[in-house]
């Protein structure tokens, strides 16, 4: 069936798909049919099984290790090479959520700083309890910030904790058992989600 414009401005025999690749990019896109993101990538820290999280000193903003770039089609970021918890984005607006494991530390929470910008903060997470005295339960509390940047940009997550006395210097992650069902898994411990918008 031919593709026919009709005076009313209505377009008849165009079906879902029938244009040419190509033929429709982003650009050429009303601003109402634009997708809000452009692109995504998400960082880690991972360590093999049985590794434990991180040591946490008690009361102290400390960096939070990320380690991997899990996914990152279009090179949005990248880690530093000086140390395993910054990471680059370029100029753009980025929407960024995070989390990471905190065990047996009583009060907890992260934050995100813009390294570039005297370490200012970005944003802090939620707030967050791990009971260091009995019931031993793990907690991620989720923080997320909206950024807009012109240039290369280091952002840092940080942690702090009431309580750094931890056995095994897990305050940041138990590791998995031998006994688990996660045996020989990785251990994950944090992750940073970021998308670019368009």
């Amino acid at each position: 069936m031919p593709i026919t414009i009709n005076g009313n401005g209505t377009i008849s025999g165009l079906s879902a798909g029938g244009l040419p690749s190509g033929s429709v990019t982003t650009d050429t896109l009303a601003t109402s049919a634009k997708p809000l993101f452009s692109s995504f990538a998400i960082l880690e820290h991972y360590e093999t099984h049985g590794t434990v999280g991180q040591l946490l000193n008690a009361d102290t903003w400390t960096g939070k290790k990320l380690n991997r770039i899990y996914t990152d089609t279009d090179s949005i970021v990248s880690l530093s090479n000086s140390n395993n918890t910054d990471f680059i984005l370029g100029a753009g607006t980025y929407y960024i959520t995070w989390n990471c494991e905190f065990i047996e530390v009583d009060r907890c929470q992260t934050r995100l700083i813009n390294v570039t910008n005297s370490n200012a903060v970005v944003k802090y997470s939620q707030n967050a309890f791990s009971q260091n005295a009995s019931a031993h339960a793990s907690v991620t509390p989720p923080g997320d910030a909206r950024v807009t940047i012109t240039g290369d940009t280091t952002f840092r997550l940080q942690a702090y904790a009431d309580n750094g006395s931890v056995p095994g210097n897990a305050e940041m992650g138990l590791a998995g058992s031998t006994h688990a069902n996660n045996d020989g898994s990785e251990e994950i411990y944090a992750r940073v989600i970021i998308y670019k918008e368009a």
